[in-house]
């Protein structure tokens, strides 16, 4: 939390001190670069920011469309935009969530290969994530106790999302190159996303007996996603003692 606070202090006295720049600097500085116009937001040097205020009440699915842009474009979201997220989280009501353009949306980023930790710490910083997934918001700044576990139970599942990104780039080492091969070879490899998404979800109800509330509360949750029953039957979950899948599980969620 006192990280969050610093970053979001540090974004605003930058954002202020940008402020003080005029307009006439600002229109002379794009003459000749002209930012895109991305699905309402605007699109310029790789950053994402408000087209106009209202952007989010022409259409509350932008709340979500919003992270799927800046994967695919590899941008940043800008300290206003992330501003105007926050404020507009009730937009996201529960016919909203659960429709089937927003699962779909929120599938499509968590399918992207190598890419998703960065839309999802951005997703959890400005609250969407806890609204797409309500039982997320539990683990929010969840502090553990113990020994193994030394960051709260977000951050911990999002480190976990962010190891399989570097193995799936195959850019940290040797190591992960080698577990990208073995995980290719596995059944839906991008489920290993969702998996470590799910696999503390029930830390939010309890501590001791996670394990099992998680298993119990994941079957709504990928109903309610939309994924398919197939995916959902019980031979696609990882066998975390025996499968090859369980040791790379393991590995990543223990780094």
């Amino acid at each position: 939390m006192v990280d969050r606070v610093s970053r979001y202090l540090e974004q605003r006295l930058a954002s202020e001190s940008r402020s003080s720049i005029s307009f006439r600097d600002v229109i002379a500085s794009r003459r000749s670069i002209k930012p895109h116009l991305v699905d309402g937001f605007l699109f310029l040097e790789g950053r994402l920011s408000v087209a106009t205020e209202d952007v989010f009440q022409q259409d509350p699915l932008r709340l979500l469309r919003v992270f799927r842009h800046m994967q695919q474009l590899k941008a940043t979201i800008d300290f206003e935009l992330s501003r105007l997220i926050s404020e507009n989280l009730a937009l996201l009501t529960p016919d909203i969530v659960n429709s089937e353009d927003a699962n779909r949306c929120f599938r499509s980023i968590l399918q992207t290969k190598g890419d998703v930790y960065p839309a999802l710490r951005k997703m959890n910083t400005t609250g969407v994530l806890s609204k797409v997934l309500p039982e997320w918001a539990n683990l929010h700044c969840l502090v553990q106790h113990e020994y193994y576990h030394r960051y709260t139970a977000d951050e911990h599942t999002l480190n976990t999302i962010r190891e399989l990104d570097n193995v799936f780039s195959g850019q940290e080492s040797a190591l992960t190159r080698k577990y990208r091969i073995e995980i290719e070879e596995t059944h839906l490899p991008a489920l290993l996303y969702l998996i470590l998404l799910l696999h503390d979800i029930g830390k939010g109800f309890s501590i001791q007996g996670h394990a099992q509330f998680g298993a119990e509360m994941s079957g709504p949750i990928l109903e309610r996603m939309g994924v398919v029953p197939e995916i959902r039957q019980k031979n696609f979950v990882f066998d975390s003692k025996s499968s090859r899948d369980g040791t790379i599980l393991a590995t990543l969620r223990h780094r």
